[in-house]
């Protein structure tokens, strides 16, 4: 397991191979990718570009949130700073017991089928996108999507 560090924001990375059969579709959706990340955050500072400079100011005020989850094709140890990624050993069952967490807190309809929001538009990116850009460029060779 990972722990990694972005400011005010922290992702929870987990090898692919260690997921458990609920979060196994994450393999086909990332192709190729060694560990998925999961970061809770507000819905719209994830998914909505800003369109003026007071939308930059809206992270912190309470709001619907999402889970966003970025495939890597390497460890968080080469994909972000060093010294801002904690690698965990988690005991035996500690990868599934947190698989199912991060399964429960997936929203769902009414049979149980996940839902997922839309990505922010590639011509348009996202603040959040915008803000990570800014302040460290991830090589395209250890990113499967940045969504």
């Amino acid at each position: 397991m990972y722990v990694v560090g972005q400011g005010w924001h922290a992702e929870i990375g987990i090898p692919v191979e260690e997921l458990n059969e609920d979060l196994s579709f994450y393999r086909k959706v990332f192709s190729g990718a060694r560990v998925i990340m999961f970061g809770y955050g507000k819905k719209t500072f994830f998914t909505a570009p800003p369109d003026t400079i007071s939308e930059y100011f809206v992270g912190p005020i309470p709001g619907p949130a999402v889970i966003h989850v970025v495939g890597l094709r390497v460890t968080p140890m080469v994909a972000y700073p060093p010294e801002d990624t904690v690698t965990l050993v988690m005991p035996l069952g500690g990868a599934h017991a947190l698989s199912a967490y991060i399964w429960n807190d997936l929203a769902k309809d009414a049979a149980g089928n996940r839902f997922r929001h839309a990505c922010p538009s590639r011509e348009r990116p996202s603040f959040a996108s915008r803000l990570r850009a800014h302040v460290r460029k991830l090589p395209p060779s250890c990113r499967v999507c940045r969504q």
